[in-house]
């Protein structure tokens, strides 16, 4: 029995390695610029959460949950770029489907 259980604890820690190396890094949902964001989305105060946003996404381009708050600010902002804001709710859907709908 112990035979059998050594090679699949084997291939299990090989698995989870692999997939840790897959995985993308977490969303920076918790840095200091994404909580400002979150700030200046909660007041309507779109031109600043902009820039915190691309703050956030020059360090992490691909982070779904800025892709997708961009594109809201984008569409939000007193001068809406709803061309802009397809390409980050694109993106964000594409890394995470759903998160931008």
């Amino acid at each position: 029995m112990k035979y059998i259980l050594l090679p699949l604890t084997v291939v299990a820690a090989i698995s989870a390695g692999a997939y840790a190396q897959e995985t993308p890094p977490p969303a920076t949902g918790d840095s200091a610029a994404m909580k400002s964001a979150m700030e200046a989305v909660k007041k309507s105060d779109f031109a600043t959460a902009k820039v915190e946003l691309q703050k956030v996404l020059a360090a992490t381009p691909d982070n779904p949950d800025a892709n997708s708050w961009m594109g809201f600010a984008l569409l939000k902002d007193a001068n809406p770029d709803p061309d802009a804001a397809a390409v980050y709710l694109d993106k964000a859907n594409t890394k995470r489907p759903g998160v931008a709908t």
